[in-house]
C-alpha cells in the first residue's frame, strides 16, 4: 500500500470591502481545529486579512515545501505536499529559487 502524503491547497481571498474567506480545495488537507469551521462548501468565513509576508517567513522556516501566489487584491494562494521531492523549495511567479 502507498502512503498518501497530506496535500495542501487553500485561497484566502477578499469576500467584500475589508471582509476575507479562506477557500479550501476538495483534496486539500485542512488542520481539524480549521475543519471545524469549515462549511459545507469547504470555506472558512470570515477570517483576516492574510499576512503573505509572514506566512511565507513561516514556511521558510519550517524548511517547507510549497508554491504561493499573492492575489491582486492581497490574498495569497498556497500549494504545498508533504515529503521532500514534491514541490521545489520556494518557487514563486518570479521564478523558481531551489
Amino acid at each position: 500500500m502507498v502512503e498518501r502524503l497530506p496535500f495542501l491547497d487553500v485561497l484566502i481571498a477578499r469576500e467584500h470591502g475589508d471582509t476575507w474567506r479562506m477557500y479550501f480545495g476538495p483534496a486539500s488537507w485542512c488542520p481539524p481545529s480549521l475543519r471545524a469551521r469549515m462549511d459545507g462548501y469547504r470555506e472558512i468565513f470570515p477570517v483576516s486579512r492574510p499576512d503573505a509576508d509572514d506566512l511565507m517567513r513561516f514556511m521558510g522556516n519550517a524548511r517547507a515545501h510549497y508554491q504561493h501566489h499573492r492575489v491582486k487584491d492581497g490574498g495569497v494562494e498556497l500549494l504545498a505536499k508533504g515529503g521532500h521531492y514534491c514541490i521545489p523549495r520556494r518557487t514563486r511567479d518570479s521564478g523558481a529559487r531551489q
